[in-house]
């Protein structure tokens, strides 16, 4: 069996569905003189500052006093809106003080900030000079290193000329022994086997002739004829290199002394450079500390040139508010101006007589 149908049940028709039209609303008029009442209030409650303890008589005193034409107002009620009135012009002027106070705050704010700025480019430049200063420094301090570490290695070489003078003489002197001994050996009248192989060897090294020096062992004691001449001949070189090497030996003290005051300059030269290093060392150290001072000063100007930003800002926005305020409290004026003398408007004259009328008929 199937589901039974409900007696007496029916489609809603279309006009059912849609109901019945709404009601029209009733057109308000317009009440300017309301409207400029709830400016009042919403002034009084917003923006004009009022002790709380008379702002619900202030506000609720509002309507009732300026609400009426003037004309028709109790003297109670004129009483009132004059109080009104007094208020507001006593709002009015502490805005009017606020807008001056908030626009001269923000041009020193303007001002504060435009010292910071000079500030900060002020120690941008001193650091950059600080900058320069460090790097002159170092640069000389650098060359003093230098210098003073030339000096040490030309010290390292004096000495060691020093000591190879010494070296020199020993060899110089005795080459002088070994030169007397064989001048010796040339003028006695023999020699023993030791004495002529060394007598030979010391001819060959003065460069005696090739051909006298074989001849020279059986020359020894001979005064004539081919022995004679060959000792001569020996004689003469090794006496040639004797003076030679007397020469040396001679010039040999004034090349050390020379050398010596070389080493002694030198060590002087070495105390002023150290010393003038140390100077450099120390002008580094104070231009690193300037520097260092720079950057703490720039660091410093740049959070005092942020902070006098932040001012601005919060000087040009209660400046702003102010300017808002002195808006609010114009139009609250201007409506309380209104309300207070307002009176009817004038009735309209009656229509004047036209005399160009074509006459009645009779």
């Amino acid at each position: 069996m199937g589901a039974k149908k409900r007696a007496g049940s029916k489609s809603p028709t279309k006009k059912e569905e849609t109901g019945s039209p709404k009601a029209k609303k009733a057109k308000v008029e317009p009440d300017p003189a309301n409207d400029m009442c709830t400016e009042l209030v919403d002034f009084f409650q917003n923006v004009g500052e009022v002790p709380a303890s008379i702002e619900a008589t202030l506000i609720g005193s509002i309507k009732p006093s300026l609400y009426k034409m003037k004309q028709d107002r109790h003297k109670l009620e004129q009483f009132y809106a004059d109080v009104v009135g007094e208020v507001l012009r006593h709002s009015v002027q502490v805005i009017d003080q606020e807008v001056a106070d908030t626009a001269a705050a923000v041009t020193a704010a303007e001002q504060a900030a435009a010292a910071s700025n000079q500030a900060l480019d002020q120690a941008a430049a001193l650091l950059g000079t600080a900058g320069e200063n460090v790097a002159k420094a170092k640069e000389a301090e650098s060359q003093g290193k230098a210098a003073a570490d030339q000096a040490d290695e030309d010290r390292a070489g004096t000495q060691q000329e020093i000591e190879d003078l010494d070296t020199t003489k020993q060899k110089l002197e005795a080459e002088q022994e070994e030169l007397k001994d064989g001048l010796r050996v040339l003028g006695e009248a023999s020699a023993t086997k030791k004495e002529l192989t060394k007598l030979t060897k010391l001819l060959e090294a003065v460069g005696c002739s090739a051909a006298c020096i074989p001849a020279v062992g059986t020359a020894l004691g001979k005064t004539e004829g081919f022995e004679g001449m060959v000792l001569n001949e020996a004689k003469k070189a090794v006496q040639a290199k004797l003076d030679e090497v007397g020469g040396k030996l001679a010039s040999h003290d004034q090349t050390v002394a020379a050398t010596h005051q070389k080493l002694t300059d030198t060590d002087a030269k070495i105390a002023q450079l150290a010393e003038a290093l140390t100077q450099r060392k120390a002008e580094l150290k104070t231009a690193q500390d300037a520097e260092k001072a720079a950057k703490a000063g720039k660091k410093e100007a740049e959070n005092n040139v942020a902070k006098a930003k932040k001012e601005v800002n919060a000087k040009v926005k209660l400046a702003e508010a102010a300017t808002g305020k002195k808006a609010a409290a114009t139009s609250a004026q201007t409506a309380y101006d209104t309300l207070a003398t307002r009176v009817p408007a004038p009735e309209p004259a009656p229509p004047a007589d036209d005399d160009t009328a074509p006459p009645a008929e009779l």
